[in-house]
């Protein structure tokens, strides 16, 4: 039985969608851009990286679940805030909003 559990916020995984069709090479490493309004501070801009892309394809709607992390050592990304995130691969620009962005992740580290 659980009794607690620990959270990393210094640095947070995004979690979003990418169309199969905007996705021309490996998306792994690749840089993303956080753009959101921040309630008190108006709109900012965070840096991350593509840590992780789905091998699976949603038939549906043709969409890929991709996580990227970002850091967030002051602490101003709080869990479940949404945000637009831009993808900037090698050879194209894509951009996708993200169903979830700022999911904190498990400390694995200890």
């Amino acid at each position: 039985e659980k009794v607690l559990r620990i959270v990393r916020l210094d640095r947070l995984r995004v979690e979003g969608l990418v169309q199969i069709r905007d996705i021309a090479s490996d998306l792994r490493n690749a840089q993303v851009s956080l753009a959101l309004d921040l309630p008190g501070r108006g709109k900012a801009v965070f840096p991350g990286k593509i840590v992780f892309v789905s091998p699976e394809i949603n038939p549906v709607n043709g969409q890929v679940r991709i996580w990227a992390e970002v850091d967030n050592k002051d602490g101003v990304l709080k869990p479940g805030l949404r945000t637009k995130m831009t993808l900037v691969p090698a050879a194209s620009e894509v951009s996708t909003e993200t169903t979830s962005a700022a999911n904190a992740r498990r400390n694995t580290n200890g």
